[in-house]
């Protein structure tokens, strides 16, 4: 912790609570297909995963062809569906309101649906101009490619860096670039997280106050 001068923080479960509508919305247009897979499954799959990844992964298990445009009619029905309402994930406003490090969100997701997510949530003005999507760059967690390329943007070495993430791919990504991983565990105990070498708290207040004791926030 005394070297960090700088927090990343992951998207969809970390800053905004989106993971479960966008796997409810693919397992939706999956059943369309003819495609049952049982949804506690296909969230233990997607949960932080590269979209194309899981469905060649889910595809291929039944033996069903990914037809032409399914992505987009996928994003489509996520999108109608985001536009229903988007929460921030509770607390994360006063932290990043606090932070007096610089701050940045990393995600696999493509910047449009960051820039509707954190748009609706109220929290893009903290993140705009420090907002990096896997597909700048053609590189996915859990590769450490987006982690490094954005500690580099901001002006840091990955050793100054401290990451923020509610996924195994995030874990792993982050841990790949040499960076120090805080895992946000908010829906089971944490444990696979924490076997992938994250630090791992239960809520963001606790991330808060963990925050101010380091001396990243403002009092």
């Amino acid at each position: 912790m005394s070297q960090t001068k700088c927090v990343i923080f992951d998207c969809d479960g970390v800053l905004v609570d989106t993971e479960k509508t966008a796997l409810k919305a693919l397992h939706e247009c999956l059943q369309e297909l003819n495609i049952h897979v049982c949804y506690d499954e296909m969230y233990q799959l997607g949960k932080g995963a590269n979209l194309n990844i899981l469905l060649e992964t889910i595809c291929g298990n039944h033996g069903v062809p990914l037809p032409e445009g399914f992505i987009a009619h996928f994003r489509k029905h996520l999108n109608n569906s985001l536009a229903k309402g988007v929460e921030p994930i509770d607390g994360v406003k006063e932290l990043v309101m606090s932070l007096q490090l610089p701050f940045a969100v990393a995600s696999n997701g493509p910047q449009d649906k960051m820039k509707q997510t954190l748009g609706l949530s109220g929290l893009w003005s903290y993140f705009e101009g420090n907002i990096f999507s896997a597909y700048d760059i053609n590189a996915w967690k859990p590769e450490p490619d987006l982690y490094l390329y954005a500690a580099k943007t901001l002006g840091f070495s990955a050793d100054e860096a401290l990451v923020v993430e509610d996924s195994v791919y995030g874990v792993i990504a982050a841990k790949k670039a040499g960076m120090e991983v805080i895992g946000l565990a908010l829906d089971d105990d944490g444990e696979e997280l924490l076997e992938k070498g994250a630090k791992v708290f239960h809520s963001m207040r606790d991330i808060h106050q963990y925050f101010e004791k380091a001396d990243f926030c403002r009092g």
